[in-house]
């Protein structure tokens, strides 16, 4: 996650993580959540500096 995580801020590609853990969400800027196919939730992140 720590690689995927620096690939997004010192390169600025963005990464799509499809992931069923909780424990993960701590790593990602935005959560957006599915159910049958549909987005039921997007949530984003403020990151203080």
């Amino acid at each position: 996650m720590e690689t995927l995580k620096g690939l997004n801020k010192k390169k600025g590609i963005t990464v799509f993580v499809i992931n069923h853990e909780k424990q993960f969400e701590k790593y990602f800027d935005r959560i957006i959540r599915l159910k049958d196919g549909k987005i039921i939730k997007s949530r984003e992140f403020k990151k203080e500096i």
